[in-house]
This record gives structure tokens, C-alpha cells and sequence, in this order.
């Protein structure tokens, strides 16, 4: 970002024109109190109205407690130097619209207004001003009745009454005031949050349209704001990020778990919405932190732990609220009243605006007859495609398709009532007047303006159109059609999936062509999570549930068997049990003799070689995947090999590369599956001995896997921290992680990691006999990763075996456990194999340096000391002794340095001979306390003093040329 000028101060920030990424921008830096919560809400309802002469910023941050603003560059408006007659209409008018759409402008200035041909607004959502300045109107109330207020008050002081004509209507002449009828759903409600004991708690309040469902949700949202709740309300995932600032969901998710308590208010949720796969994701978590989602939808969603359907008003209702309304009223009138309205409170609420001493006694299209008939236009037809309810951005697009302008259209149904507005949408008021509207439609324009619309809307609105669609068979075919056409989008996977099981609802009825693509989707996030989906054809119910026995029954297999023999495969594995060698056979067998010509052949190739690489570790084979996923892009199997090239990367800057890589993959697909590339770099920092750093990042991931439920991830927290209290040296408190590890593995039947962890930390604590009992028995835990030479090594007979297995390890190559057996058999080797092992741990020294692995470094520095004291070389031990208490202090494990340093003066002799050492020629030119500088950094190195004094002494030379040249002997006492 470049700041090329400062444009104009206003009075709630200053505004500079910028470039980024090539790009002119006009920078606001607001410069007055903004409340977080206020801005967010109101910036979300106008977003979503889309209206052309709001100004809204495109992006935001917030730096340091300030708002950053960034708004296109509005090189062709002028700021308003003169208010008009003109002007003040079209602004009042434009403030009128959005108190009576429910959003609120708090301030009003000469500065919010731009002008050429029209008039254009930069909404000012600040809640406070410091002082008062000259022009400009501020009003402390936070209500959409307070947008009208602020603008009437603007125009008085300029010298403008402000005046536009309105239609008036009355209920027999009186003044009409809309009441608020306590429901018994708003108690039960309320109860159930308070009782609430585990969250998220989702709150779903369903029932017909203009039952109240929205007022409801109003009155609890009040209360509980007064209660210390965080409000926000959404229509889109965009608002929850936004207000975040989360790069991904998964980063949104942690950050939501911050104890502070809030609500998240979703009015109407629609199927097609991007919150449907978020929303079903976050339901089975659990957080620390008091979140409720109250919800409001006509539909019923499976993902509620409370669902309340809204009943009609009665009769004796009906009363009550017409006398609250207008006074006394007859029983005939109530009984008219109930029987248009059916009860429901929003057409009510209508019906007392239209009325005007009518006693019609019609159904609702017959008393709206001559309004409708007076609105309707071949424009407000078209309109009606879009569905009830419409944004700002799916208007736009009717409009590029038509050629056509419906602002005066809007505005004319806007100000007769036939539509309203609600939460930044627009909608027909009542769904009869919608309907009046498009049944006038002829299918043919139908079915060519939802044709034009599908292909034109973004994605995320042309598949809420698809399911919006009253005619089942085009509602199955395009959503089908937007499924198949970005099936192999990874970053729709979620929503994929959700977007066929709401197709699925609607039809009550299961379709193979449905279950088959949902299938896939689900394998493509995680090949065992299928077995968790409630499938209805046979082929996919049973998807995981064949045994070996039943695949080599078979010849040869169908390419749906090649999916099952990977779930086979894979959950063998996940559960730490050794995969039968038939199945290695059957996975080469078919990877020779399948033709893998098609996308989603390959698709399944790739993950053959997978498994076969899994199972052999052949690295060929990964180079084989790798090359078939980066081409065809098959993103999971991409994130499985960076996963994979991490773990076989010898130094950790390679690792950290490829774990970065998977992590930027994997984000794209789900958030859940991410947890597994934050744990890789979790256990990173450990090894790095960002000891710090290590446990803020282990604590997220905790409560990552919390939130997701992930047991693996969950338990592969507690084997880092018994590794982490392993290298301090508290083995009681690492025996007790690893315990806590092992409860969780074998209650959820995963591999038991812990097993590896326990074995360590006996040996490491002296406990040789606890850790043989348990390499005794037979796990395949203790077969994996290289483990086996461990076991071997420690279950030898005789020192014969011992040494043979010793020679069959260094001829074999191991990412994991060198340092581990290095330390445990130090003495050992030193004597049974000196040389051996001295190169061996010159070369664990040489990778743990270039990979900045401290804390293995450090041990491996201890190793050396028990080595060389082993070997009675007293001087080399005593040298990577305090090699390693540097490392230990380094990486801020001081309890275990305070251990050897304690070590280190029991072994301090007594009064040492002189000691001479000729450092080198040093140039007389340097400043003495540089030279002294480089003679003790060189010399701690390498002289085994604790405590010693330094002689200079100066001596001098002639060279070839006859030159003198001073050099000096440093002695040490």
C-alpha cells in the first residue's frame, strides 16, 4: 500500500488517496469512538441492500483500536458545498428508506454527503462524537427511528423543512399503534438458556410467514444484550469474518471461543445460505464460552438443540392485540380480522395499514385487488423471479439481464407496501402479493430469466436461487447441475454437501444420482467419515463395511470396490493395527491392471499409491501421488503428501515447508482437517524449543480438537506434553499425560500412541524393567516409525545381539528416535562400539544444528557427555556438558540446566596447572576490548577452567620482508 495524498479532513476521520495492488483507493482513519458491535451490524443490513448511492468500504482493519476504512476511489464526486431544495429531498428520502429498513445512522454532516448527477452518502457508524462540531448532527440513540431524526435535524439547521407525501391510513379513523404479544415461547426460551449448561446452544424458531417470528427474536435479543451478551446479527459467514478478522474457519472458530458471551442472531435462514455448512460444522462442538444461535426459518434444520414453532394468534389473542392497537373493537371485527389474516400477527399488521373503514369480507389478494392491479408492471413481474425475498446484488443482476432500471418500480411497491424491507433484504410483503405476481409470468419467461439468473448470480446466491425454486423438477435439476459443475472446487466441498442434503429434504425421498455425488464429497474430507452418513441405497450404506474376506472373494473389483478397499485400508491404520498383507497385494495388483483414464479414475489411482506408499514407504510410489494430485489437482490428496514429505524431511526447515503447504491446502477444504497440519507445527515449536510459543499454540490446538471433537488430535496434544516433560526431566508428570493420552486412545479406539510415550519416559527415568514389561507384549504401536530397533535394541539378550541389531540400525536410516536411543544407550555403546557411536552422534549434532532442533540438541550434547564421561575423557565430556546447560538456558529450561550445572561442580577439580594456548595473530589496529571479546568467545569453547585468570603476553617477530609484527600468548592460571 502507497499513500499518494492526503484528500480531506472530515469530522470522524481524515481521508488519504492510495494505491494497492495497482488499485486507487480512498483510506479513511476514523478518528472517533466506533462501538465494534453497532458498526458490524448496521455495515452488514447495507451491504446487503446493495443500494448505489451508499457508499460502503470494500474492505476494513482495525490497527491498534482504530478503524481503517477503504472505499473505492470516487475520483467523479464532488463533496457538498451547497444544500439544495433537491438535494435535502433525495437525501431525506434516502434516510426516510433506511429508518423504516431497520438501520441506523447516527450522524450527519456536510462531509457524509457526495454529489454529481445525484446524491450519494458515506454512512457514518460512529457512536460518539467528543465534542460538538459545527453542521453536523449526532444522536446517542442506537434505533433505526433515530436515522429519520438525525436527517430532519441536519436540514433544520441549514434552513430546510423537510416534507415528502405520504399515504395516510387508518383503522376507522383512529391512530394505529403495533403491539407486542408476549408468547409463551419467549419464557421457554429464556429458560432454556439459563438452564443451559453445555454450549453452542442452537435455538430454532420455526413457523408460517408473519407468525412473528422475527419480533420474537427482537424482544430476546433486547433482553439479553441488557444481560451482557455480544450481539451479532448475520446473514452471511462474510459478517462473522469480517468482524474476526479470521483468515479461515477454522481461525474463525478459535477465536469465537474468547469468553466473552454472545448471541448470534440469524433472521430467515434460507436454504442455499453459506452459514447452512458452517453452522451444521459448529453444532457438534463445544465451547468454553456461552454462545447461543437463535435462529429464525419457515424450514426445520437437524442441527437445533431447540426447536419452537410459532402457532397462529387465537381468537382471544386476536382481541388483545387489536385493542392495544386502536381501543375497543367488536367481536365481528375480531373475528374478520382472524379469519384474513389466519392468525398470524405480520398480516395483521398489514391489514390495519390498508384498512380504511372496510368491512370487506374477502380473502387477502381480494382486498389488495385494486393496489395490486394499480402496481402491476411487466417490471414488477420480473422482479417477482427473484424469489419472496431478494438482496441489493440479486437485483443488480436481474437488471444487466433485462437491460432494465426497477428503481421507480421498487420505490412505487416500496412506498404502496406491497414490498418492504427486513434486515437488509427486500421482500413482498405477504407471499399472496409475490405469488400474484409470478403466477402472471409465462413459464417461458419463467424458465428464461431463471436460466439467465442461474448463469449470471455469484455462486453463493444462484445456488440459494436454485433451491428457492417452487417447481421441484428445475429446483433438482439446477442444483444438480451446480453441484456436478463444482464438484472439484475443494473449497465448496462443505457446502457441496450441504446444498444435496437440503435437496434431499425437500423431496423427502432419497435419489441415487444425490447420494452418489454426496458420496464422494464426504470420502474427499475424510474416506472413513462416510461411515457416519445416513446413506439409503445399499451401495453406499455399506461403503467401509466390507472385510477382506468379501474383497478377495472377488476376481476382480469395480472401481465403486476401490473406495472401499481405501476405507479398509485407512482404517486399519487410524486404529494402530497392522494392514493385512492381502490387501497390499490386491492395492498393487489393481494399480496394474485398471485402466485409469477418466478424472475420477485417477482420482482413485492416486489414492491406491497412497495407501501402497503408507504400507511400504516406498518414496517413489508418494513421487507417483504427488505427480497425479498436483496435475489433476486433487487437493486432498496434495495436503496427505505435503503431510507426508514433512514427516520424511530430514531437516526441519523442509518440514515446516511442506507442513505450511498442507495447512494452506487444507484450509481450503474443511477447517477441521487443518487440525492436523497445526498440530505438525505445533510439534515443530517443541523441537525448536520455542517452549513459549509451543504451549500458546498447543492450547489452541487443544481446544481445536475439542471444538471438533477429534480424538486423535486430542490425545496427540498430551504426547507432546509428555515428551515436553520428558526432556525436563519430570517423569512423574509425563507417566501422568501419557496415562491421560492412553484413556483417551483406547476409549476411541485410535492408535495408542501413548504406548511409545510411556516406553520413553521408563527408560529415559532409569526403569528399564517397566519399559521391557511393556515392549513384551504385542502391540503394533510398538512396530511403527522406526520404533521397532528401539524395542530390539532393549529386549536384546546379550550384548552380542545387542551390537548386531546396533549395526542393522546404522546401515538403516531413521527419521525418529535417534536422539532417543542415542541417550538411553550412551554407556552402553561407548564401550560395545566407540567409534561407531562417536560418528553417529556427530552427525545427530550436525542435522539438530541445521534443523534448529534446541531441544534435541540439547540432549544429544548431553549424550556426549555421558559418552566421553563413560570413555574417562573428562575434558570433551566437560566441554558438551556446558554445551548442553547453554541449550537448556537457551530454550528457558532452566530447571534442567540448575541439574547439571549441579552435576558439573561435583566433577570441578582441584588447582589446575597453567594452561598456554597461541589463539592466533591478532591485528594491533583492533580496540583491546574487541580482542578480548573474540579470545574469550573462542577460548570458553574449548579450555576446562571454571574459574581462570588471563596473562597477555606480547612478543614480537620479523617476516620475510623484515617487517616487525606483533602477535601475543594468552596464559591462563
Amino acid at each position: 500500500m502507497r499513500v499518494k495524498k492526503f484528500l480531506r479532513e472530515t469530522y470522524w476521520g481524515d481521508e488519504f488517496l492510495i494505491e494497492d495492488d495497482g488499485e486507487d483507493q480512498v483510506l479513511k482513519i476514523v478518528r472517533v469512538p466506533v462501538d465494534r458491535s453497532f458498526f458490524f451490524n448496521e455495515y452488514a443490513k447495507l451491504k446487503r441492500f446493495k443500494l448505489p448511492n451508499v457508499l460502503l468500504p470494500e474492505k476494513l482493519k482495525i490497527s491498534e483500536g482504530k478503524f481503517l476504512l477503504f472505499y473505492p476511489y470516487y475520483h467523479n464526486l464532488a463533496p457538498l458545498e451547497n444544500l439544495s431544495e433537491q438535494v435535502a429531498k433525495q437525501l431525506f428520502r434516502l434516510f426516510r428508506f433506511l429508518s423504516r429498513a431497520g438501520v441506523t445512522i447516527p450522524a450527519l454532516g456536510m462531509d457524509d454527503v457526495l454529489v454529481n448527477d445525484g446524491v450519494f452518502l458515506i454512512p457514518a457508524l460512529i457512536s460518539d462524537l467528543s465534542e460538538d462540531v459545527k453542521g453536523v448532527v449526532f444522536s446517542k440513540k442506537k434505533t433505526p427511528q433515530a436515522t429519520e431524526e438525525v436527517c430532519r435535524r441536519f436540514l433544520k439547521i441549514h434552513g430546510i423543512e423537510p416534507h415528502l407525501e405520504d399515504r395516510e391510513f387508518s383503522f376507522e379513523s383512529k391512530e394505529i399503534r403495533i403491539p407486542y404479544i408476549h408468547r409463551k415461547e419467549e419464557i421457554l426460551i429464556k429458560r432454556d438458556i439459563e438452564a443451559a449448561q453445555k454450549f453452542p446452544l442452537f435455538i430454532l424458531i420455526t413457523g408460517e410467514q408473519r407468525v412473528g417470528k422475527t419480533k420474537l427474536a427482537s424482544v430476546l435479543v433486547d433482553e439479553l444484550r441488557e444481560e451482557g451478551y455480544l450481539i451479532h446479527q448475520i446473514s452471511s459467514l462474510e459478517d462473522l469474518r469480517v468482524w474476526y478478522d479470521a483468515s479461515d474457519e477454522l481461525d474463525l472458530l478459535t477465536k469465537f471461543d474468547d469468553g466473552q458471551k454472545k448471541v448470534i442472531l440469524i433472521d430467515d435462514l434460507l436454504e442455499g445460505s453459506d452459514l447452512l455448512s458452517f453452522l451444521e460444522e459448529f453444532f457438534g462442538l463445544t465451547t468454553s464460552t456461552r454462545i447461543i444461535v437463535l435462529t429464525t426459518s419457515t424450514k426445520v434444520f437437524r442441527f437445533f438443540h431447540r426447536v419452537y414453532r410459532l402457532p397462529p394468534f387465537t381468537l382471544e389473542e386476536t382481541q388483545i392485540f387489536l385493542e392495544r392497537a386502536f381501543g375497543k373493537t367488536s367481536e365481528d371485527q375480531v373475528k374478520l380480522m382472524h379469519s384474513l389474516s389466519k392468525g398470524l400477527p405480520g398480516y395483521m399488521v398489514e391489514l390495519l395499514k390498508f384498512f380504511n373503514k372496510s368491512n370487506l369480507r374477502d380473502n387477502i389478494v381480494g382486498i389488495f385487488k385494486p393496489l395490486l392491479r394499480e402496481l402491476d408492471s411487466v417490471e414488477i413481474r420480473e422482479l417477482s423471479v427473484l424469489g419472496q425475498k431478494f438482496t441489493g446484488s440479486e437485483l443488480n443482476v436481474l437488471e444487466k439481464i433485462t437491460g432494465k432500471d426497477y428503481h421507480d418500480t421498487l420505490m412505487s411497491a416500496y412506498d404502496s407496501g406491497v414490498i418492504t424491507t427486513e434486515e437488509g433484504l427486500y421482500r413482498f410483503t405477504l407471499r399472496e402479493f409475490w405469488k400474484y405476481y409470478y403466477n402472471k409470468l409465462s413459464e417461458i419467461k419463467k424458465k428464461e430469466l431463471h436460466e439467465k439468473l442461474f448463469e449470471n448470480l455469484p455462486d453463493d446466491l444462484a445456488i440459494k436461487h436454485a433451491l428457492s425454486l417452487e417447481d421441484p423438477k428445475l429446483r433438482f435439476f439446477y442444483v444438480l447441475r451446480y453441484v456436478r459443475k463444482h464438484f472439484w472446487d475443494y473449497e465448496k466441498t462443505r457446502s457441496l454437501i450441504e446444498y444435496l442434503k437440503r435437496l434431499e429434504e425437500s423431496f423427502k425421498k432419497s435419489y441415487y444420482s444425490i447420494e452418489s455425488l454426496k458420496m464422494k464429497l464426504v470420502f474427499r474430507i475424510d474416506p472413513l467419515g462416510t461411515e457416519k452418513e445416513n446413506f439409503h441405497f445399499r451401495r453406499f450404506k455399506t461403503l467401509g463395511e466390507a472385510d477382506i474376506n468379501s474383497i478377495l472373494q472377488k476376481g476382480s473389483l469395480s472401481y465403486y470396490d476401490l473406495y472401499n478397499l481405501v476405507v479398509l485400508s485407512r482404517s486399519c491404520r487410524r486404529a494402530g493395527k497392522k494392514v493385512p498383507q492381502e490387501i497390499l497385494n490386491i492395492i498393487k495388483r489393481e494399480l496394474k491392471e485398471k485402466d485409469f483414464s477418466t478424472k475420477e479414475r485417477l482420482y482413485l489411482k492416486a489414492h491406491l499409491l497412497y495407501e501402497l506408499f503408507s504400507l511400504t514407504e516406498d518414496r517413489e510410489t508418494l513421487k507417483d501421488m504427488m505427480n497425479i494430485a498436483s496435475s489433476e489437482g486433487f487437493l486432498d490428496l496434495q495436503v496427505m503428501g505435503y503431510r507426508a514429505l514433512g514427516l520424511l524431511s530430514r531437516t526441519r526447515a523442509m518440514s515446516n515447508y511442506y507442513f505450511n503447504h498442507s495447512l494452506e491446502l487444507s484450509r481450503k477444504i474443511d477447517p477441521s482437517l487443518s487440525i492436523v497440519d497445526e498440530s505438525n507445527l505445533t510439534w515443530s515449536l517443541l523441537y525448536e524449543g520455542k517452549i513459549t510459543n509451543f504451549f500458546v499454540q498447543l492450547e489452541r490446538l487443544r481446544k481445536q480438537a475439542r471444538l471438533f471433537e477429534n480424538a486423535p488430535i486430542l490425545s496427540y496434544t498430551y504426547f507432546l506434553e509428555g515428551l515436553y516433560h520428558i526432556h525436563r526431566k519430570d517423569f512423574q508428570k509425563a507417566e501422568e499425560v501419557f496415562r491421560t493420552e492412553l484413556e483417551l486412545e483406547e476409549k476411541h479406539g485410535i492408535e495408542r500412541r501413548a504406548l511409545r510415550g510411556l516406553v520413553i519416559n521408563y527408560l529415559f527415568s532409569g526403569d528399564i524393567e517397566s519399559a521391557k514389561r511393556l515392549l513384551e507384549k504385542d502391540e503394533p504401536e510398538f512396530d511403527r516409525f522406526g520404533f521397532d530397533f528401539f524395542k530390539r535394541m532393549v529386549l536384546a539378550k546379550d550384548d552380542s545381539e545387542f551390537l548386531k541389531i546396533w549395526k542393522e540400525r546404522l546401515e538403516t536410516p531413521q527419521k525418529f528416535f535417534n536422539e532417543e536411543i542415542a541417550y538411553v544407550f550412551a554407556e552402553k555403546l561407548a564401550k560395545l562400539d566407540p567409534e561407531g557411536f562417536e560418528e553417529f552422534l556427530l552427525e545427530l549434532e550436525r542435522e539438530n544444528v541445521e534443523n534448529s532442533s534446541n531441544l534435541t540438541l540439547a540432549l544429544v550434547y548431553e549424550t556426549f557427555y555421558k559418552f566421553y564421561s563413560t570413555l574417562r575423557e573428562t575434558f570433551k565430556a566437560k566441554r558438551y556438558l556446558r554445551k548442553a546447560i547453554f541449550v537448556y538456558n537457551l530454550i528457558s529450561l532452566r530447571e534442567v540446566s540448575v541439574k547439571l550445572e549441579a552435576e558439573e561442580k561435583t566433577q570441578i577439580e582441584g588447582k589446575k596447572p597453567s594452561f598456554y594456548l597461541l589463539i592466533g595473530f591478532i591485528e594491533t589496529e583492533k580496540e583491546f576490548s574487541d580482542m578480548m571479546e573474540f579470545a574469550s568467545a573462542r577460548l570458553s569453547e574449548v579450555i576446562p577452567y571454571e574459574v581462570f585468570s588471563i596473562r597477555i603476553i606480547e612478543r614480537t617477530r620479523r617476516d620475510e620482508r623484515g617487517e616487525i609484527q606483533n602477535f601475543w600468548f594468552f596464559q591462563f592460571e
